[in-house]
Formats: C-alpha cells, sequence, structure tokens
C-alpha cells in the first residue's frame, strides 16, 4: 500500500488502523485527491473530479477531518465554491458535506474508507450538476435531518414488501400509491385496517385471488413503509422549522426551498 503522496510503502506495523480514522481514510485515497498539507487531526488537499470528456475535471480545495468519530469533509475555505450551508444540496453548518446517514459513511477499514472516497466523488459530481441546474440528482438523496433515517427505513421496508418503484414514484411527485395506503394505517402505526381487504402490496393466492392484509407475509414491512413515511414527513416539516428558528436563509443556487 503506497502513501497518499505517492511515497514508499509502509511496513505491516505502520499500517493504519481504525484508532486512527483520518489516516486510515487519507492512506485509501484516489489518485483524483492529492493531500497538499496534514496537521492533526485534518489535512487539506486538491481534489480533481473528472466530469465527462467536454469537460476535463472539477476542481475544489477540501478539508478532510477527524470529527466527532467520523472522517467529514467539506472546502477548505466553506463558500467559495459551494454555498457554506444549504440543506438542499446536502451542506451542513460550517460547510461539512453530508454524504448520507453515520452508519452509511462510517470509516472502521479499508474498504470502508474506499467506499468513503467513492461517496465524496459522487457527491461532488452531484453538486456539479446541482450548481449548473438547481436541481440535486434524483433519487441520489435521502431527507434531511432526523427524516433521513425515516426515509431510509421506508426504503428498506418498501424493498421487502415489493413497493420499491411505487415508493419511489412517489417520491418523484406521483401521491397515486401512498396517498390511497396513508389512511389504511391506524393511528397507533402497528398494522393496517380493514384486515379482510386485499392486501396493497397486490400479491395474490395461487387459486387468482387477491392475499388479505391480516395474511400477506409481507404485511410487517406494507406497514413500515406507511409507518416511516408518516415519520419521514413529520420530521422533515420540525427540521425546516428549526432551520428557520435558527435565522438561515436561502442561499439561492436552487430552484426549490423551503426557506425562500
Amino acid at each position: 500500500m503506497l502513501l497518499p503522496s505517492g511515497g514508499p510503502s509502509r511496513s505491516i506495523a505502520s499500517m493504519p488502523t481504525a484508532d486512527n480514522l483520518l489516516e486510515l481514510a487519507l492512506a485509501e485515497a484516489p489518485a483524483w485527491f492529492q493531500v497538499g498539507a496534514s496537521f492533526p487531526n485534518r489535512a487539506r488537499g486538491l481534489a480533481a473530479v473528472t466530469l465527462n470528456a467536454a469537460v476535463a475535471s472539477f476542481v475544489v480545495e477540501l478539508e478532510v477531518a477527524e470529527l466527532d468519530g467520523a472522517v467529514r469533509a467539506r472546502e477548505h475555505v466553506p463558500g467559495t465554491v459551494f454555498p457554506v450551508r444549504c440543506f438542499e444540496r446536502h451542506i451542513e453548518a460550517d460547510g461539512w458535506f453530508c454524504l448520507g446517514l453515520p452508519e452509511q459513511a462510517a470509516v472502521s477499514d479499508r474498504p470502508s474508507a474506499a467506499g468513503w472516497w467513492n461517496r465524496l466523488e459522487d457527491y461532488l459530481r452531484m453538486q456539479r450538476t446541482a450548481a449548473r441546474t438547481g436541481l440535486w440528482p434524483e433519487q441520489h438523496a435521502l431527507s434531511h435531518g432526523a427524516a433521513g433515517l425515516h426515509h431510509q427505513r421506508a426504503l428498506d421496508h418498501a424493498g421487502r414488501a415489493g413497493l420499491a418503484d411505487a415508493y419511489e414514484a412517489f417520491m418523484l411527485g406521483d401521491p397515486s400509491l401512498l396517498a390511497s395506503l396513508e389512511p389504511l394505517l391506524r393511528r397507533t402505526g402497528d398494522r393496517l385496517r380493514n384486515g379482510r381487504c386485499p392486501c396493497p402490496c397486490g400479491r395474490r393466492r395461487r387459486d387468482g385471488h387477491a392475499v388479505l392484509r391480516r395474511n400477506c407475509p409481507h404485511r410487517e414491512d406494507v406497514v413500515g413503509v406507511l409507518r416511516e413515511e408518516r415519520l419521514r414527513k413529520e420530521k422533515l416539516v420540525q427540521f425546516v422549522a428549526a432551520a428557520k428558528l435558527s435565522g438561515m436563509t436561502c442561499c439561492g443556487t436552487m430552484q426549490a426551498c423551503p426557506l425562500r
């Protein structure tokens, strides 16, 4: 394994461990990121991400740091290329990039460190798209704040229930399925109303009759989609309200923003 700067190979004894997350991450830095300077718990470097044949690369100076037990990245001088803060572009307070849920972007070993850089590369490409179009690429983000966890859980339930396409369409603006299903969820969020009616997952028995809600083997996941979507919406409303109370204003770079 080579040093990020292209120096000599490390000995096994000096290879980074999970106890030094930043060193572990930097040891897996890709060719498109060149470390310029290193300091305790942080490093500065130049990212040059190839975009396409027409545009050679997208260049931005980054700071990579170990912060609260996680590896984080942001512009070296926040606000130079990206907004200082914009939750529609997944830029948190002080310019830190949001690369997903904490467990999705965690660095604990060499494979996860390499995965972290892949996430960062994809993120930078999407920032370029957002800057040019005012839109974040579809299907490449979770909801903001605590709503993100419920969003991911809803996606997981939808996949197991066979409702992944319907939930994806719902998140892209087609309310048909989820809007019709939401009233079926009891206020307690533990099961669907009218258990003798066909399950909304659409499955049928071998004789062609619809599977009843109370008998469907995927009923827990159908309930899970609706319950987590309900919680996602509630948490997102709370997140936006808190952002407004904090005095956060729209940066003006996106076509739609609840702070505008």
